[in-house]
């Protein structure tokens, strides 16, 4: 597993198979999610170990203009790593062929997307601790509903049983 900053692992989960030309409401929530965790990152103390953040400060990160930013950002520097890629989706191969309507979408590098899944799975359905960087990145999932991309309803129980025992 690569080393990777809390925004390009969310990213790297919450982007794959979105559009990545057009703006709609899933791929919104997902940007919502990275701009907060980029916020996040920006507001972590590293030699006091805290988080200082507000309200104030999350709500101009989840601005459209900085969500758009955050996304030219963070794909960006994903695909420099060969971790992110944008392919033409099959559904505009075929729907939208005839009105040169081009279509696009994220797609992860499958081996990482699935190291960052293991990753979760680790933290949440086996005993041991879970970090604060697993509470952060279950919470962005389920706060852009992306958590049915990677866990299944009985594991989604487990994940809030161990979250409310915490």
């Amino acid at each position: 597993m690569k080393e990777l900053s809390l925004t390009e692992r969310f990213a790297l989960i919450g982007l794959n198979g979105k559009e990545s030309e057009h703006w709609n409401l899933a791929k919104h929530y997902v940007l919502k999610a990275i701009a907060v965790a980029s916020y996040l990152e920006d507001s972590y103390d590293s030699v006091s170990d805290t988080w200082r953040f507000d309200a104030g400060g999350i709500h101009k990160a989840t601005k459209k203009k900085r969500m758009k930013a955050v996304e030219k950002e963070i794909t960006a520097r994903l695909m420099k790593k060969h971790m992110l890629r944008k392919v033409k989706s099959l559904l505009g191969c075929d729907l939208f062929y005839n009105g040169n309507i081009k279509i696009k979408e994220y797609v992860s590098d499958s081996k990482e997307f699935e190291n960052q899944i293991d990753f979760l799975r680790a933290e949440f359905l086996e005993d041991g601790p879970v970090s604060e960087e697993g509470m952060i990145l279950v919470w962005l999932l389920k706060n852009s509903f992306c958590i049915n991309e990677a866990f299944s309803l009985p594991e989604q129980s487990k994940i809030d049983k161990k979250i409310g025992e915490l």
